[in-house]
This record gives structure tokens, sequence and C-alpha cells, in this order.
């Protein structure tokens, strides 16, 4: 029987080439949910824009379209390099795939970052949010960080000079083409590349430092506003069961206890809820990066663990680009609002009631409220 492993001649570890094909196959299939996920998320935006709000919009609008280009292109760069034949145009498209593949990570965190900062302004600051946060200063916002982080990614590029080249021409030789298997030497990129390293490492890690902080002063509020409520639906069922006592006779009585029932059981049912969004796209993010960077790290420190690098450098590839696709289901679970304009759209069906209603706001609401509509941001529903 004809083998079909490959041995790489430097490190001596074989790949199956049906495990290529299947890599392939996922990439595949990762750029198609990328292109499924992003497009419902920007016509669901777009069409009830004016049921959240408007600079939260943006922002997740300037998130999605960010995931849907970058994204897309990094899975099927990654895909379509394993087909090709060995020439000098697939060489310098694998050469490029690197720097790719980091500016769609590093933008998506920076994104992902000013999400939660402008969430945590709304909460804490909310006049001041309310105030100077327009959506002419998110879009400003939104381009400088993806200038910084283009400049940032640069030092990736396949050039003359840089300090990558020769490890993106090892990679790309002129026998194999190999994206997937990082398993050379991790002296050939650490050699004269420390610089560099360290500024590649500091602007992936100095955002995520920033993020955990938010995150962590966002669980600090939502546990607050949580014990608060709880205080306050407390005092209000012991003074509703004192008054009841008080009057035993009233024949509404029992309809005032259920209805307090429901309202109990309703804002129970909200406690960290408002949360939920911001916490799982954080932390959907974190599982994608958390594997590549302790690669990263070991490919450094102990270089002889081939076999790790060679099927875990795929995996961490995978889930890195799979936070391209994870937005769109984690707004379907968390946000009812979301879920509800998702299905009227998929289904074809309007809802008349939206529709008057925005009619209605278009004619009666001041100039000056329809600027700043005071509906619920994606995150807080």
């Amino acid at each position: 029987m004809e083998n079909t492993t490959t041995i790489d001649s430097e490190s001596g570890l074989g790949f199956d080439n049906g495990t290529n094909i299947t890599a392939v196959a996922i990439f595949i299939i990762i750029a198609i949910l990328i292109f499924v996920s992003n497009i419902l998320v920007l016509v669901v935006l777009h069409k009830g824009r004016y049921l959240f709000d408007e600079v939260m919009v943006l922002l997740l609008q300037i998130l999605a379209y960010s995931d849907l280009i970058g994204g897309m292109i990094a899975s099927l760069l990654t895909a379509s390099i394993q087909l090709l034949e060995v020439t000098p145009a697939s060489r310098n498209i694998c050469r490029m795939t690197p720097m790719v593949t980091t500016f769609m990570v590093m933008q998506s965190l920076y994104i992902v970052g000013l999400v939660n900062f402008f969430r945590y302004l709304s909460i804490t600051r909310p006049l001041f949010y309310l105030r100077s946060m327009t959506v002419s200063r998110v879009r400003v916002s939104a381009v400088t960080l993806k200038i910084y982080v283009l400049l940032n990614t640069c030092v990736l590029l396949p050039v003359q000079g840089f300090p990558f080249k020769e490890s993106f021409d090892g990679m790309c030789g002129p026998d194999r083409l190999d994206v997937l298997h990082h398993n050379r030497p991790s002296e050939d990129v650490s050699h004269g590349n420390i610089t560099a390293l360290v500024f590649v490492g500091s602007s992936f890690l100095l955002p995520l430092c920033l993020l955990t902080f938010v995150n962590a002063r966002l669980l600090w509020v939502a546990c607050r506003i949580s014990r608060r409520k709880k205080d306050q639906h407390r005092a209000a069922h012991g003074n509703l069961k004192s008054s009841v006592s008080n009057s035993k006779g009233y024949s509404g009585s029992g309809h005032q206890e259920e209805d307090h029932r429901q309202i109990r059981k309703r804002h129970h049912r909200k406690g960290l809820k408002g949360f939920l969004t911001v916490f799982l796209m954080t932390g959907s993010f974190y599982m994608s990066c958390i594997p590549f960077a302790i690669l990263t790290a070991l490919s450094v420190v102990k270089p002889d663990l081939q076999f790790v690098y060679g099927y875990g450098w795929m995996v961490a590839l995978m889930l890195m680009m799979s936070n391209s696709w994870w937005n769109g289901p984690i707004y379907l679970l968390t946000c009812r609002t979301f879920r509800k304009k998702a299905l009227e759209i998929l289904t074809c069906r309007s809802s008349r009631r939206e529709s008057s209603f925005q009619e209605n706001e278009q004619t009666h609401v001041p100039q000056l409220v329809k600027q700043r509509p005071q509906a619920s941001s994606i995150e807080s529903k």
C-alpha cells in the first residue's frame, strides 16, 4: 500500500495527507460560518438599528465587517495554500499569511476592547457617555485603531530587511508550502528577532490586560447591581407580606401576591444577564487566542516538542479564526431583541407593531431625543 505520509526534512515529523485535507475542509467550513454569521449580524443591526443604542450598533457593525473580511481572507488563504503548487506567486501568498492572520486577530482584539470600554462608560459615566460618545468620534476611534494595528503588524512583512523574512522563507520553501505545521526549529524565528517578538507580544498583551481590567470592573458593577436589586425586592416582599397580613379579608391580595411573584421572578432572572454578551464575547476571544499564545511561548522556550507544534498549530489556527464567527451565535443566545429580529428576517416576516412604533417615533419624538434614542444596547437585553 502506498504511504500517504509526508516527512518534514528538518524535523522528521510526519503528517498524513488525509490530515491536511481534513484541515483544508475545516478551514473552508470556518469561512462559510464566518460569512453566514456576520452577514446575519449586519442585516439584523441594519434593519433593527432603531431598537439599539446607535453607538453600540456602529461598534458591532465595525467588528462584524472586520471579522467578515479579515476572517474569510485568513481562513481561505490558509486553506488554499495547502492546495496550491509551489510557484513564486504561491510562495508570496504563503509568506503574507502570518501578517494577515495577525492583523485579523489583533484588530478584533482592539475593537472588542473598545466595545467593552464604551459599555463600561455607559454604565459608570452615563452622562459623559451620552454627551461625548458620538457616532463620528466612534468612527475616528475605530479608524485610528485599525491604522495602529496595521502599523504594528507591518513588522511581519516578508520584505528584505524585516526581521521575519528568513523564517517565512523557510516556512514557504521551494519544496513545500506549510502554514499549518510550524515545526521548524524556533531558533529560526527567535534568533536576532527578540526585539520584534517583544514588540508584537506587547501589542497583544497591553490590550489584553486592559480588557481584563475593564471586564473585572464590569463584573464588580454587575455584582453590585444584582445585590442591590435583591435587597430592594427582599424589602418590597417584606412590605407586601405585612400589608397582606394586615388586610386578610381583602379579595385582591391573592392577585397582588401573584403579581409580585411574577415581578420578582423576572428581576431575579435578569441578574447578570445584561453583561452576559460582553463576557461571552471576551471569553470566546480568550479561548481563541490563549492556545496560540501558549504555543508561541513554548516554541521559544522548548523548541524540541515538534509533535505538539505540528498538530497544535493547526488547532490553534482553527480556534483563532473561529473567533470571527462566534459573535453572531452569542448575540442570538443572549439578546432577546436581536434574536426576535433575526427570526423575523429569517422567516421573511415583519412586525407591524415595530413598524408603527418607528413611524410614531419619527412623527412625534423631538429631534434631540431621536439623535440618541433611549433604546437598549445589544449587550444589555
